[in-house]
């Protein structure tokens, strides 16, 4: 997966004899969740960072743990309203990409 990542730009996913999607590897990246946690200075409550493609996970003191499907303004110009002291972000590698659209339990019927 590593040689396809380095090397293609568009990626065809079959899955059971039938091509599940044909598309820009970036654009796959875009659409899968992400894990991401931020660390506040202080107690940040969940619907205030809310947005639309982010989910709270988990909030363990000032931590906010979040998934994020789509694109990450609309979040950061959110949590930019406070002050972070940490942001650690999960990007999705090629294979996870991968696996997720390959496997059976993610409720889409091939196309």
């Amino acid at each position: 997966m590593s040689e396809v990542d380095r090397l293609c730009d568009r990626v065809a996913v079959i899955r059971e004899g039938r091509i599940v999607t044909v598309d820009e590897i970036s654009t796959l990246r875009e659409k899968m969740v992400r894990r991401m946690t931020v660390t506040f200075a202080g107690p940040v409550a969940a619907a205030e960072i809310a947005v639309e493609g982010a989910t709270v996970v988990e909030t363990v003191g000032n931590a906010v743990t979040l998934n994020v499907g789509g694109g990450l303004d609309a979040l950061l110009k959110r949590i930019a309203r406070f002050e972070v002291v940490d942001l650690e972000y999960e990007r999705p590698n090629l294979e996870e990409t991968f696996l997720e659209l390959y496997s059976a339990d993610n409720g889409e019927e091939p196309a």
